[in-house]
């Protein structure tokens, strides 16, 4: 028969900071706790040794099983040892088991890309589409309410929360409503409140200038880059090029062809 794997005492084991999930459903860990003292911890977790504190280790994988037993009274765990730190095995270890909240994600991909590494990779890495990766990414500094709303179970789609957040800083008297309203907030829903036809604002509302004899509108919201700003009208035609008032405060000029338009105000 099989040996068993080695057991190793609870109060000699630390969480790894560097873990990509912060946070973790109580509800679900006391039903994991209820489990372990009923069948025990039945798959070992993955440990390696702590580079401070002789005699101690850290958990590369089975954080959860860890926490879990201490909740049961357990003193010790089967462990085995693996002195290899890999973020993204965590990551997708946390992803399959839907334990990786996407504000968490956000936090991941943002420390990756601080190491230098493209998003194209880290989605290669993560076996996910780089359009995921993206819309993860942009979930690190999402608003109160898109986190309030993933908090209260109303919104846990990656997607759904993107678009909240973008839809709050772009759309904001379009989306507030929608978060308001009671109930799982939907793609359909999110989409359609995005997409509906803007009130019209008062005529005195609209800075406009005339250009050869045409009214046109001074705020135009086009993105560059990856970054958000007001197409500046020089009234300059055939012109090939303009210039960008980012969101920042910086000042730029690029080629027409590589603007994105977002959004536009005139008549």
């Amino acid at each position: 028969a099989e040996a068993a794997p080695p057991e190793m005492e609870l109060d000699l084991i630390d969480f790894d900071p560097e873990q990509p999930r912060r946070s973790l459903d109580e509800t679900l860990l006391g039903e994991l706790a209820a489990s372990i003292r009923a069948k025990g911890v039945l798959e070992p977790v993955s440990l390696r040794t702590h580079p401070d504190r002789p005699g101690r280790y850290i958990v590369n994988r089975g954080e959860r099983r860890v926490r879990a037993s201490r909740m049961a009274g357990l003193a010790t765990v089967p462990w085995f040892l693996d002195e290899r730190i890999d973020r993204y095995a965590q990551a997708i270890e946390n992803l399959q088991r839907e334990d990786l909240s996407p504000f968490d994600l956000a936090h991941f991909i943002a420390a990756r890309e601080s190491e230098g590494t493209s998003r194209a990779e880290i989605a290669r890495r993560l076996g996910k589409p780089a359009s995921f990766v993206t819309e993860a990414a942009g979930l690190v500094d999402a608003p109160a309410p898109v986190r309030e709303a993933f908090d209260d179970g109303r919104a846990r789609d990656t997607r759904v929360l993107y678009q909240l957040s973008r839809g709050l800083r772009d759309k904001p008297e379009a989306v507030k409503p929608v978060l308001e309203t009671p109930g799982r907030l939907t793609r359909q829903a999110v989409k359609a409140a995005l997409h509906a036809p803007a009130a019209a604002p008062a005529r005195e509302e609209l800075p406009t200038r005339r250009i050869e004899g045409t009214r046109v509108a001074r705020a135009i919201l086009v993105e560059h880059g990856g970054r958000r700003g007001r197409l500046r009208c020089n009234g300059q035609p055939g012109k090939r090029t303009a210039q960008i008032d980012f969101e920042d405060g910086s000042r730029k000029t690029v080629e027409l062809a590589d603007l994105k338009l977002i959004a536009w105000t005139g008549g």
